[in-house]
């Protein structure tokens, strides 16, 4: 299974993206939501992780791009603004999880969401 990390903070993204394949999944990686809508209609990963808030083009427009362009691929949220949560689901975004999260909780989410 394809997953599409995107967060702006290199070191979280990572933690992510190394958690991930540990657990045999292929990863891609963006730093925004531009990157990130880019790579999911070129790239098509079956699950994108994001965080909310990032530089430029953030969380919420991307979940809305998803939504657009892709509606199939699930996104899963991870956030410190747990502000956002409402809005992020309204726009589509089939979970929130908040920063600072477990590892073992995303996996849970992403075999929960995926089957």
């Amino acid at each position: 299974m394809k997953v599409l990390v995107i967060d702006d903070d290199k070191d979280v993204r990572e933690l992510i993206s190394a958690n991930l394949m540990t657990e045999g999944y292929e990863v891609l990686e963006a730093e925004d939501g531009i990157q990130g809508a880019k790579k999911a209609t070129s790239q098509n990963p079956e699950l994108i992780v994001t965080d909310i808030r990032m530089p430029g083009n953030g969380g919420l427009w991307l979940i809305s791009q998803v939504q657009e362009h892709a509606p199939e691929i699930p996104v899963i949220v991870i956030s410190g603004h747990p502000e956002a949560r409402s809005k992020a689901c309204h726009l589509g975004a089939q979970s929130f999880i908040d920063k600072p999260f477990r590892s073992d909780l995303l996996l849970e989410e992403i075999r929960r969401i995926c089957g």
